[in-house]
């Protein structure tokens, strides 16, 4: 895989940006290089100057408010174990991302976007979720782009409804994606206070009120002055994804994989020194925070097991057999006589369609759970996930029992 190499990023933020120059160093490129405490003292010293001079300090001022603001996120730059990088085309990145199945599915919008739902423009990718009853898209709305969802209803789909809560101060959002809580959700905004183009954020649902709470901006090292997007935890299989245009020619982006947090961790500055510090905050390279060999290892025989499962993701499952007694199975709803235990029959698919889901996820969580090193998390998970295939089999097997008496009970 090709890795992910540097070249100049504050220039494609934004066209507009004033350099402001002095002893040939200029207030970009000192943005572009992470000193910010040096831009803060440059453009301190201009601001004063304007002033003494009666000249207009906006533009000066705005850049200042930026600098002092990202100052603060790289002293929070968070601690990140990459596990790889490669470089892709643009146009087919989602092609190169691999996800678990509990990650819900994603592809362009105007694709996944039912066709009924289509009354405006839409946006680059759409996410439905893992039950598969809600899409969540990009459309335009008031001359920006916001975010929608719309929900099953039966074989239909609701009419789009914007998120709540979720400010429109940006000029585009976009690369929508839901965490299995049906809680958190990430997305990535062309926000004026943001560090580049596109900022990867994180909000959180409130079922009280209906909305969402006021997003904020993840930070490095995963936000830049370039394009950073497509944000994406898979659970189950503790693998990370993003993508971003930093460093790389026109038409390219690099997708970077990772091992998330169980909770966030960020690096000690004062022991770290400041340059080491803008290195990883940056990521000039991958290697200053690889995960150890062992750990490296087994992160990428977990990729590997979704990239192998993957052909078979969206074949069909065998047709169902009811049984219905020892010498009698059916393998079509046709065959029953009874209308009761047709209906029964019709539930138990469904149900047993789920049971087979979940079963198929405990068995992933089985072979990524590794006694020595598992945290209280995962441990809650496995029991969780386990209690609830034991429910699910004690629901599909009351069912097959009522469909077959209903059916044998028949005159």
């Amino acid at each position: 895989m090709l890795s992910c190499v540097q070249f100049p990023l504050w220039g494609q933020r934004s066209g507009n940006r004033k350099a402001v120059k002095k002893d040939n160093v200029t207030v970009e490129a000192l943005m572009d290089q992470y000193r910010f405490t040096e831009a803060i003292e440059r453009l301190e010293a201009d601001i004063a100057q304007a002033n003494r001079r009666k000249k207009p300090t906006e533009s000066l001022e705005a850049t200042l408010e930026k600098a002092r603001s990202f100052s603060v996120m790289l002293s929070a730059t968070e601690k990140v174990y990459f596990i790889d990088s490669m470089v892709v085309d643009k146009q087919k990145f989602l092609s190169a991302m691999h996800f678990g199945e509990d990650c819900g599915f994603f592809d362009k919008a105007s694709a996944l976007v039912p066709e009924s739902v289509k009354t405006r423009k839409l946006g680059e990718v759409a996410y439905r979720n893992e039950l598969a009853n809600k899409i969540y898209f990009s459309q335009q709305a008031d001359g920006i782009s916001g975010l929608f969802v719309t929900e099953r209803a039966g074989d239909s789909w609701s009419r789009p409804k914007a998120l709540s809560g979720i400010a429109h101060d940006g000029a585009v959002q976009d690369y929508p994606y839901v965490m299995s809580d049906g809680v958190t959700l990430y997305y990535a905004d062309q926000r004026e206070d943001g560090v580049g183009g596109y900022d990867i954020y994180v909000t959180r649902y409130n079922a009280e009120k209906d909305e969402f709470l006021k997003a904020e901006n993840i930070g490095m090292p995963f936000n830049s002055p370039a394009n950073d997007y497509m944000y994406v935890i898979d659970e189950v299989n503790r693998l990370g994804w993003f993508v971003s245009d930093r460093y790389q020619p026109e038409g390219k982006v690099c997708i970077y994989v990772f091992q998330p947090n169980e909770s966030r961790q960020v690096y000690d500055a004062m022991a770290m020194g400041e340059d080491w510090l803008r290195e990883v905050a940056r990521l000039t390279s991958i290697r200053h925070c690889m995960l150890n060999k062992t750990a490296l290892a087994k992160a990428k025989s977990r990729l590997q097991q979704i990239i192998d499962s993957e052909p078979d993701r969206n074949s069909n499952r065998n047709a169902n057999r009811f049984l219905i007694s020892d010498d009698k199975v059916y393998t079509s709803l046709l065959q029953f006589k009874s209308k009761e235990a047709q209906r029964l029959a019709i539930e138990w698919s469904k149900e047993k369609e789920s049971l087979d889901h979940e079963e198929e996820r405990l068995e992933r969580l089985r072979k990524n759970f590794d006694v020595t090193e598992a945290t209280a998390t995962e441990r809650q998970r496995l029991m969780e996930q386990e209690n609830l295939v034991y429910t699910k089999r004690e629901v599909v097997n009351d069912l097959a029992k009522k469909m077959r008496r209903a059916e044998l009970q028949r005159k």
